[in-house]
C-alpha cells in the first residue's frame, strides 16, 4: 500500500476509489448519535483526497480545504446541522431536495425509526458514520470543496451531505452530490 505525507495533515495511505486516506481525531463528531452501529458514533472520522491514481498527490488547493474543514471540524459541524433542519422546515435556502419544506414527510420516514426531528439538536441522533471527502471541484462548484457525509435514516439509500470550502457550508444533499445553495 502506498503512503503520502504531508507535513502538517500527516501519513495518508492510498485506497483505490477514494485516494489519499487518514483517520482525524475531530471531537465534534462524537456528538452524532445514529442508533445502531456503534462504528457510526465515534470522533474519529476518515478524510480522503480524491485521486484516481497512487502517483496522483493533492494539490496546494485541495490540501488547504483538507487543513480548513480539520481545524474548523466543530464550527462546519454546528452550521450543518441548523442548514440542514432548515432546508428541511423550508427556512433558509431550497437544497432542491425532496426534503425541502417537507418536515412532516420526513417524520413519517423517521417515525418507522422509533425518531423524529422537533429541533436542530434532534439532528444529532439521526446522522452517523461521518467521513469527510476533498474533492477537487464538486456537483455544480468549480472550485476544491469537500463533501461532510453521513448516514441517516432519513434518506437510507443516498446518505446526507453538506458541500463545503472548509470556512463555511454551502450546500445540503445527497452524501455523494450535493451542490450549493443558489
Amino acid at each position: 500500500m502506498s503512503s503520502w505525507t504531508h507535513n502538517e495533515l500527516g501519513e495518508f495511505s492510498f485506497e483505490e476509489y477514494l485516494g489519499w486516506v487518514r483517520e482525524f481525531e475531530l471531537p465534534a463528531f462524537a456528538r452524532f448519535t445514529l442508533p445502531g452501529n456503534k462504528e457510526y458514533n465515534r470522533s474519529s472520522v476518515e478524510l480522503a483526497i480524491e485521486a484516481d491514481q497512487e502517483d496522483e498527490f493533492p494539490g496546494d488547493r485541495m490540501i488547504d480545504i483538507a487543513r480548513k474543514v480539520v481545524a474548523n471540524h466543530k464550527r462546519l459541524t454546528d452550521e450543518g446541522v441548523i442548514a440542514f433542519y432548515d432546508d428541511i422546515c423550508g427556512n433558509g435556502h431550497d437544497s432542491g431536495m425532496w426534503w425541502h419544506d417537507d418536515l412532516d414527510h420526513v417524520n413519517e420516514i423517521l417515525n418507522h425509526h422509533g425518531a423524529r426531528l422537533a429541533e436542530p439538536d434532534d439532528v444529532f441522533a439521526l446522522l452517523g458514520g461521518s467521513s469527510i471527502l476533498v474533492q477537487e471541484f464538486g456537483y455544480g462548484y468549480d472550485a476544491p470543496c469537500a463533501i461532510i457525509g453521513f448516514e441517516s435514516p432519513i434518506d437510507v439509500e443516498h446518505g446526507i451531505g453538506w458541500l463545503t470550502d472548509g470556512a463555511r457550508i454551502l450546500g445540503t444533499g445527497y452524501r455523494s452530490d450535493v451542490s450549493p445553495n443558489e
